[in-house]
């Protein structure tokens, strides 16, 4: 408990702002925590997942399908890029820069893979909206979106939109906002593409921690006043799990069966996600991360048992933990408060009312292309 109020004292100091009271900040770390741990001796005992995967999986089982994977320069998305080109598909790879290599490390992994690299900063309105025109420049169909790019108790930051117009929190900007942007804009892509025998695939990373998140309609104000890193972490992948949720009852209502979401736990993965770990703390974690946490690859096989089902309709709305379907958190089993979180979300670029998710895409992408360069 004390890197707590180290961490938020030095970040007051940083920053010239109040905190929330250290009960609160004790609250949040002890309940994130708490679930962390759970998490890690349920998989503790669960095995292998990659192993499990990799079994039931066929040789060229994905070959003529084309997918993006978002945070792909490392850790579970890296595993995931190169997992799915293995197969034979065709990876689009979304990063903020490929000064580390990127493709050339994909490419060295899976000799034989296709992949193409796109510019792709999800803390930017912009670079969010250049990559989906950039894609669509591509001609490419888009059989699976895998939002898997997150950052986790991060210092507070804000992300730019458009000069003063859009700006917000990173947790939510990073792990709620890009996901729930990216799935409206390559809408129409993934909806053309898909089938309603095959349908495309939209896989979001949640987290077991969605299940301590609060429900919080505004939180993308920009309130540092009382900011929480373990708060708003949990709160945006509480919301990630919602918009599945609530989305795929849309698509369901308005028949667009070429389309299924699912909402994603990986597990407790061993990846920089973890680099904001307060230092008092880092030692407990590096000896955990090597003797406890899952394999990247292993944090990908949930992914990928959810691309390679069959049966994608069985997928559609729901939280998968462990390549299992796994009973979420009360909150997204709330309709009216998913339906709610939804509409307050699309009410930020000025759209409101309209069920069929079609149409809402295609007015969130005309929002934005008046607005952004």
């Amino acid at each position: 408990f004390p890197s707590v109020f180290l961490h938020n004292f030095s970040l007051s100091v940083l920053l010239g702002v109040r905190f929330c009271s250290g009960m609160d900040s004790i609250v949040h770390f002890a309940k994130i925590y708490a679930c962390g741990f759970e998490a890690l001796a349920r998989q503790l005992f669960a095995g292998s997942m990659s192993a499990k995967v990799s079994s039931e999986q066929q040789p060229d089982a994905l070959a003529g399908k084309v997918a993006i994977v978002t945070g792909a320069s490392s850790g579970i998305g890296f595993e995931t890029a190169c997992w799915l080109a293995s197969l034979g598909c065709h990876v689009v790879v979304g990063c903020k820069t490929d000064s580390g290599g990127v493709l050339q490390r994909l490419q060295a992994r899976v000799v034989s893979g296709q992949f193409t690299s796109l510019p792709l900063d999800l803390r930017s309105m912009q670079s969010i909206h250049s990559f989906a025109k950039s894609f669509k420049g591509l001609r490419l169909p888009l059989h699976y979106l895998i939002n898997n790019a997150a950052v986790m108790l991060a210092p507070f930051e804000v992300c730019a939109g458009n000069q003063q117009r859009w700006q917000f929190e990173e947790h939510h900007m990073v792990n709620y906002l890009a996901p729930f942007l990216l799935t409206h804009l390559l809408l129409s892509c993934l909806a053309f593409t898909g089938t309603p025998t095959n349908p495309s695939r939209v896989l979001c990373l949640s987290s077991v921690v969605h299940y301590c998140g609060s429900l919080d309609y505004d939180a993308w104000s920009l309130d540092p006043s009382c900011y929480s890193s373990h708060a708003a972490y949990s709160a945006s992948k509480l919301h990630t799990a919602m918009f599945v949720a609530h989305f795929s009852r849309l698509l369901t209502t308005a028949g667009a069966a070429s389309v299924v979401v699912a909402a994603i736990h990986p597990g407790v993965v061993a990846t920089r996600l973890y680099r904001h770990v307060s230092l008092p703390l880092q030692p407990i974690h590096s000896l955990l991360a090597s003797t406890c946490f899952r394999s990247a690859r292993d944090g990908a096989a949930t992914i990928m048992h959810l691309v390679l089902v069959k049966q994608a309709a069985d997928i559609h709305g729901k939280y998968w933990s462990d390549c299992q379907d796994t009973k979420p958190a009360a909150a997204v089993q709330d309709h009216e408060a998913c339906a709610r979180l939804y509409e307050r979300t699309l009410s930020l670029f000025g759209i409101s009312g309209g069920e069929n998710p079609l149409l809402l895409a295609a007015a969130l992408e005309a929002a934005m292309h008046a607005t952004l360069p």
